[in-house]
């Protein structure tokens, strides 16, 4: 994945799109799946709760590179023996996801520039965990191209954060483009 390319499609408004019909809580189990490995060797609890599927015309690619950056994020940050709770539910014509982990958390001031591009939370921990800081700014504008949205729920240093992501039914996307 070319991070830059997709920041200049997304900045440019023209991110390819290619729907289908999936079942979002099918496509999270996958995605959690994926990262169960790095979980377990840090004895993470990793959980899904919410409706038993979701049906919904999406682009599965996008959703996988947004989860892939919400839950990378949860299990690089979140401390040995913490937990990571992915939820997901049906709201109208959008699938809900919300992601609550136990990890280091933000302050107010790193929260406000969070989807910011190069926004990471401070040297000391780019330097402990890596990363471009670019990421979630992708994340989002990726979530605005398929009409939903990606914001902060709630962050506190110590305690970790909780991000909901939002994702409209495909068809009501193509009918607000038209």
């Amino acid at each position: 994945m070319n991070v830059n390319l997709d920041i200049s499609k997304a900045d440019a408004g023209k991110i390819e799109l290619e729907l289908g019909r999936i079942d979002a809580v099918e496509l999270l189990k996958d995605m959690m799946f994926g990262f169960e490995v790095q979980a377990r060797a840090k004895k993470i609890d990793l959980r899904l709760d919410g409706e038993p599927e979701i049906p919904i015309t999406t682009d599965s690619h996008r959703l996988r590179q947004i989860m892939m950056n919400i839950l990378g994020n949860a299990v690089k940050f979140t401390p040995e023996g913490g937990r990571i709770t992915v939820s997901a539910h049906a709201q109208g014509r959008q699938a809900a996801i919300t992601v609550r982990d136990t990890g280091i958390g933000l302050t107010p001031e790193q929260a406000a520039s969070l989807f910011h591009p190069y926004a990471q939370a401070g040297s000391h921990i780019s330097k402990q965990f890596g990363g471009t800081g670019l990421g979630l700014m992708l994340a989002k504008k990726i979530a605005q191209s398929l009409g939903g949205d990606i914001r902060l729920v709630d962050a506190a240093i110590g305690k970790g954060c909780c991000f909901e992501i939002r994702i409209s039914n495909g068809m009501d996307t193509l009918a607000r483009d038209l």
